[in-house]
């Protein structure tokens, strides 16, 4: 039995709802794994966003964004939008600047995933940041998401530039 649930918004007790009440344990887990399992994604401190690459030698004028998401322990597709935020002055706060990347990490059941993006930037952008929405589902249901605004010392985010660069905000003069 099939149906399709549309859901504004994209929240994850709408997605709940769409799973069928009867569904085999070894097909599809019960809502009440599903809700196990992403809270503690979200709590998991291997889910963070950071800066990897900000104005390098290597990279001038680049931001990278970078992030980090454990699997649900059953078979989960995860993905992240990826959006750079700047900062148009110190008084005012963080503004979307229309710079977003959708990253598609596949499926996974016993896994950390990283994904990133970059981004070449002309000069005098100012201080950026970054935002990462993860995202998990099954099939065409959204399990869960949770968003995440770039933080440092994440040393293990692969392919930073200097190696092991992680930095909360980027100053791109």
């Amino acid at each position: 039995m099939g149906f399709r649930v549309r859901c504004v918004g994209v929240l994850a007790a709408c997605a709940l709802a769409a799973l069928p009440a009867a569904a085999s344990a070894s097909s599809v887990p019960t809502r009440a794994q599903i809700r196990k399992a992403i809270a503690a994604a979200e709590a998991s401190r291997d889910l963070w966003a950071t800066i990897n690459i900000c104005n390098s030698e290597r990279f001038p004028r680049v931001i990278g964004i970078r992030g980090e998401m454990p699997s649900l322990g059953f078979k989960a597709s995860l993905g992240m939008k990826i959006d750079v935020e700047y900062q148009p002055s110190p008084k005012l706060g963080f503004k979307p600047s229309g710079l977003r990347q959708m990253i598609g990490l596949g499926p996974a059941v016993h896994r950390l995933l990283q994904g990133g993006a970059r981004w070449k930037l002309m000069p005098n952008q100012g201080l950026l940041r970054g935002s990462i929405t993860f995202v998990w589902w099954i099939g065409h249901t959204v399990l869960g998401q949770t968003t995440r605004t770039t933080t440092g010392r994440h040393h293990d985010a692969d392919f930073g530039d200097p190696p092991r660069f992680s930095a909360a905000v980027c100053d791109m003069p």
